[in-house]
């Protein structure tokens, strides 16, 4: 994942994209902490809205794998089919431990 080439994408210095990617990292992980304790009680509302939340902020700053995992997740919830979401959810959490790491660099 190349920063500097997804802060052109956007119109952005890498400077001001890394701030941007802090500040989704920061709510991400606050949504995710939402997401995890949802699934665990079913309540496919805030599963939708936590997984709507990434998805979105990730669509907003070209996170493709981030994105695609908030967007299956999201459907899911919709289809009311919250069984087995537990590895979905592992999978966000790791492609956002790795951006994460990237971030750090």
């Amino acid at each position: 994942m190349n920063f500097g080439v997804l802060a052109e994408n956007l119109g952005l210095g890498e400077e001001e994209y890394q701030e941007f990617i802090q500040l989704f990292i920061e709510t991400s992980l606050s949504d995710l902490e939402a997401l995890q304790h949802a699934v665990v009680e079913m309540d496919v509302k805030k599963v939708r809205m936590a997984a709507h939340s990434i998805k979105g902020a990730a669509n907003n700053l070209g996170l493709v794998e981030i994105y695609e995992a908030g967007r299956e997740i999201e459907e899911r919830a919709r289809n009311n089919q919250l069984e087995g979401l537990t590895d979905t959810v592992s999978s966000l959490r790791a492609r956002l431990d790795k951006l994460i790491q990237l971030a750090d660099k």
